[in-house]
């Protein structure tokens, strides 16, 4: 059976190849990529080379019943010995016939003679004996016969497990078929990532005499493991370390193991004729654990030098005779009463054809994962071998400084760039320095969100900075960059800053009045929407005027004869180009030009909602800045309207053929429930917005 095993891996290992290309066209890589090689020769190969064990337990499921855990790991190496014997041939082959670059070199600097060429290419040798080092390196690969052995004798193993938990308590019976359950899986596991290891390692040099190659481990996969788990594995498995020992390992115990099938199958009383009652008898095993593991010891002793003892008799005779068939005749009723003594333990149970539907269950199963599972995982480590890194990680965290930044108070902005002046003040620096330290820190976290827009998009924002500045302003912030590269610069632009967050301190100081309007603006039963409408505008346009007089320096009581204060001017540039309600402001281009469009789209918009019998209770004139995750920029929406079942909407209005270009319609798109756009008002309100309406209207005169 062994050799029959074996001849059967070596055309599967040509149907193997075909099944690597096969995977390798559905993830859209070609073989020779990284990916490739790490991912499917690893995951296709390691179950693969175990489908001829599979065919045969399926075409004969008894003889499989019967295998002993010895028979599995003898199995095993026969599987993988066929299988390397073919790719090995196959590489060299390919590699010596074809005319490649690397040929050539080795042609040119190693010596002529086949040894001298293989060992300058440093071409893997295998033997053999199990502990030859074929793949040395801080990652090593024992071979496919070792590898496959293991895996094999892992399913021996868990064969007896599962046969030996019928003679212990219930409760031990479930945790040793359980183990006999995970037990392959975790070995299979362990292969794959061993071969995956292998294949990622990487080599430089060795080409001249007397030079070593730099090796590295995982150097195809940017020096480090595809995935966490692969890592994590490869480093408690020993990276494939001593795989040679414990399959000498897995042999003893396997004949220990054997031992007890065979003691209490009569294997020995077979061949000697002995009593049942005599040490060979297959009476139930001694109590106790050290008795019974005694007796394995002892049934495996006795049972090898009673083989080698009627071998050898049978030996003479045939000499004796000069008949060759007694030895042949000796050795066959060797095998048999093994192959009873197996019969009675391991195959007397009913449901026998359970061994042929494992067997093809397993096929489907690994036919399944190699087919569904391994191109995505191909197709991804790909992307991230071969695409440029992104950078938009750092967008990130620049997004969740600016979010941090904006969350505070101006009194805790300015108690942080005090803290780094006190830093470098504390830490020896000068005054000068101190001072650039903390205003550099206050600049730095006012521009990180703007720049984490210009990272995720340069093209959508440049353009959007320059629709909403005018030349004036697009100077006063080049002067103001200029200034920031020269000494004292820093200085300049926080003084800037300075103003800004004094104004948003005046905003601070009416914000509670602002709250208590818009609790008033709150909608009623008892009031019409018309009503609630116009007490929601009335809140926020009071509390717009309070930021104006708390923006306006207090001045001295001034005498009756001499002329107040002149009226606030409600369109004069915030600093932004447009005014304090988010309109544009008078000197922008786009000032005055769409009130009337806007107010349209709104009645009509409103005149919709009545038809749906959707009532209104709260509408927002002013425009505020909307934050959407994932969209370059954010969006000023033309009104925000709250409907009677507390959802808000973003109202776009487009006068005649304005367009509706395609970066705010990608923004557009992505506000939903799962993603709203995010609004901070006036008055201290955050307000979510789930949907977006656009409404197209005459252009109004």
């Amino acid at each position: 059976m062994t050799s029959s095993i074996f001849a059967l891996s070596m055309p599967w290992a040509g149907a193997v190849g075909w099944f690597s290309f096969q995977v390798a066209a559905a993830a859209g890589v070609g073989v020779n990529q990284p990916a490739s090689q790490v991912v499917i020769a690893a995951a296709v190969e390691e179950p693969a080379k175990l489908v001829p064990i599979c065919l045969v337990a399926i075409i004969a499921p008894g003889r499989v019943r019967r295998l002993l855990v010895q028979d599995w790991l003898v199995l095993g190496v026969a599987c993988g010995a066929g299988f390397m014997a073919v790719e090995e041939v196959a590489r060299r082959l390919m590699y010596i016939v074809a005319n490649t670059p690397g040929f050539q070199l080795s042609k040119a600097i190693c010596p002529e003679d086949p040894a001298g060429i293989v060992e300058c290419m440093h071409a893997h040798t295998f033997s053999l004996w199990p502990l030859s080092d074929a793949f040395p390196g801080p990652v090593s690969y024992a071979g496919h016969a070792v590898v496959t052995g293991l895996v094999a004798v892992s399913i021996g193993l868990a064969r007896h497990l599962w046969w030996r938990a019928r003679h212990h308590h219930p409760a031990v019976g479930v945790c040793l078929r359980c183990a006999a359950l995970g037990l392959p899986l975790g070995t299979l596991w362990v292969a794959i990532v061993d071969h995956m290891a292998r294949n990622a390692v990487s080599t430089a040099g060795g080409w001249l005499a007397g030079v070593a190659p730099v090796v590295k481990a995982w150097g195809l996969t940017s020096n480090e493991a595809p995935w966490p788990v692969v890592g994590t594995t490869s480093t408690l498995a020993g990276s494939g370390q001593g795989r040679g020992w414990m399959l000498l390992v897995m042999l003893v115990v396997a004949l220990l193991l054997d031992a007890r099938v065979m003691r209490l199958g009569g294997y020995t009383h077979a061949l000697t004729g002995a009593g049942r009652s005599g040490p060979g008898g297959s009476w139930g095993p001694p109590g106790g654990v050290v008795g019974r593991w005694g007796a394995d010891v002892a049934e495996a002793a006795a049972a090898a030098r009673t083989g080698a003892h009627r071998l050898r008799l049978a030996l003479a005779r045939a000499a004796a005779a000069r008949r060759p068939r007694l030895l042949a005749q000796a050795w066959a009723e060797h095998r048999i009463a093994r192959d009873l003594a197996a019969r009675r333990q391991l195959d007397a149970g009913p449901h026998r054809w359970a061994t042929s539907a494992l067997a093809a269950a397993a096929l489907l199963t690994a036919a399944w994962v190699i087919y569904t599972v391994v191109p995505p995982l191909v197709t991804d480590l790909d992307h991230r071998l071969t695409d440029p890194p992104p950078t938009f990680w750092l967008a990130g965290i620049l997004d969740l400084l600016g979010a941090l930044w904006e969350s505070m108070s101006p009194t805790e902005k300015t108690a942080l760039a005090l803290i780094g002046t006190a830093a470098v003040l504390l830490s020896g620096g000068t005054l000068g320095l101190a001072l650039e330290a903390g205003l550099g820190l206050a600049t730095v976290l006012d521009a990180a969100r703007p720049t984490a827009t210009l990272m995720r998009d340069p093209w959508g924002t440049t353009n959007h900075y320059l629709t909403t500045h005018n030349s004036l302003e697009i100077a006063a912030d080049a002067a103001l960059t200029a200034a920031a590269l020269v000494p004292g610069g820093k200085t300049l632009h926080g003084a800037g800053y300075a103003t800004k967050a004094g104004r948003s301190t005046g905003r601070a100081a009416v914000e509670e009045a602002g709250t208590k309007a818009a609790r008033a603006a709150e909608h009623s039963a008892a009031r019409t929407r018309p009503q609630s409408i116009a007490e929601s505008q009335a809140a926020h346009n009071n509390a717009h005027r309070g930021t104006q007089r708390a923006n306006t320096p207090t001045e001295k009581p001034r005498s009756a004869d001499k002329p107040g204060p002149g009226p606030v001017d409600e369109r004069a540039d915030r600093g932004d180009g447009r005014d304090v309600k988010g309109r544009y402001a008078d000197g922008n281009a786009g000032a005055h030009m769409y009130d009337q469009s806007e107010a349209k789209g709104l009645e009509e918009y409103l005149d919709d909602l009545d038809a749906d019998g959707v009532s209104v209770s709260e509408v927002i004139e002013d425009k505020h800045l909307a934050h959407i995750n994932g969209a370059p920029q954010g969006r000023y929406y033309d009104r925000l309207i709250q409907r009677e079942d507390g959802t808000w909407v973003g109202l776009e209005v487009k006068s005649g053929q304005s367009p509706y270009h395609g970066t705010q319609r990608a923004a557009d798109n992505m506000v939903s429930p799962d993603n709203p756009a995010r609004v901070r008002l006036d008055d201290g309100r955050t307000i979510e917005i789930t949907e977006v309406q656009m409404k197209r209207v005459e252009k109004q005169q």
